[in-house]
């Protein structure tokens, strides 16, 4: 790979390489206030390596490409990066060292979607954190096959999802959503199915209200609200503070196994109903407060342990397992 500084300082050589290369190795674009726009590409396989964005914003707009492929590999966004209303294959990102915001979103109707086979941000090592908290923002987008956000430490940052599909019931089994050995700060995911498996195995929540200064966005606490889950993962999972499910469905086995934070968790599920399996066994909460639920099959809390544990208006239509499980408080 050929390691020369490309540098690329006005609009109208930003649209000219676009227009004729594919590949981008060590190209600077250096055009500080602007926003590089992009609504067409020569080929179906498109990558940037090494590449540094300087500009207010880098903007892929309204290609409809289903066979396009979208590689960023080692690249510093000094800028935020929008996509919207595009239809393509894939869009990938590793080892991203800076990037103020990733937006994707499509604003000409709620029932119109974004497309997107394959999408990926993911780093090589879980030790790998971004220079800066990053703000996630999802809204309107079908993933119609595979989501990975893997290995992410977003610790100051912000995960906005909302009005998204995961999953196609043509891909149903040979598809899958993962949020992985991750650190996902201030998460709100609002009315998203997820109808493929999904899986936050190994992750933690945590919230911290600075978090959204000078972001034009604000919530109180980490939540999920009116979301259906088809097969859900929540193993591992530490719990950092207050986190509700709030009007979510639970279509299948729901996995809540071995999450241990008995310092200051509180984990919270308010009017959600559990139509499968549901486990909690040997997790080791704080506070676990189930508030008007339902659980259609058999639950199990075997070997769990929580300082405290509220139980309000719960049915357990297919009996409940508490073996071994202990209430400090």
């Amino acid at each position: 790979m050929n390691n020369e500084i490309i540098i690329v300082d006005s609009l109208h050589k930003f649209d000219e390489l676009i227009s004729q290369d594919d590949i981008f190795n060590n190209v600077q674009f250096n055009l500080i206030g602007k926003e590089l726009r992009i609504h067409y590409f020569k080929s179906i396989y498109v990558e940037f390596n090494n590449c540094i964005f300087n500009c207010n914003q880098l903007s892929i707009l309204n290609i409809k490409k289903s066979e396009l492929i979208i590689e960023f590999n080692n690249c510093i966004f000094n800028s935020d990066f929008y996509l919207e209303n595009c239809e393509i294959d894939q869009l990938r990102f590793f080892n991203t060292k800076k990037i103020k915001s990733l937006k994707l979103f499509n604003h000409n109707s709620v029932k119109s979607k974004i497309e997107i086979n394959h999408f990926s941000f993911k780093n090589e090592l879980n030790n790998y954190v971004c220079e800066e908290p990053i703000v996630f923002s999802f809204h309107n987008v079908f993933f119609k096959r595979y989501f990975e956000l893997v290995n992410i430490n977003n610790i100051n940052g912000i995960i906005s999802f909302s009005n998204n599909l995961f999953g196609d019931e043509m891909y149903e089994k040979s598809s899958s959503c993962v949020f992985h050995s991750s650190i996902l700060s201030n998460i709100n995911f609002s009315n998203n199915e997820f109808n493929t498996f999904t899986s936050f195995r190994n992750s933690t929540f945590s919230f911290n209200k600075n978090n959204f200064i000078e972001t034009g966005s604000i919530w109180h606490e980490s939540k999920f609200y009116n979301n259906q889950f088809r097969k859900v993962d929540f193993n591992e999972v530490e719990f950092d503070g207050f986190v509700i499910f709030e009007k979510c469905d639970f279509l299948s086995t729901t996995w809540f196994e071995n999450c241990k934070n008995l310092k200051n968790s509180h984990l919270k599920f308010d009017a959600c109903e559990f139509k499968g399996f549901s486990l909690f066994n040997d997790s080791k909460l704080n506070f676990l407060d189930i508030d008007r639920c339902t659980f259609d099959k058999s639950s199990s809390f075997t070997d769990s342990e929580f300082n405290k544990l509220k139980l309000y208006e719960v049915k357990f239509g297919g009996g409940a397992y508490f073996d071994e499980m202990k209430i400090k408080g």
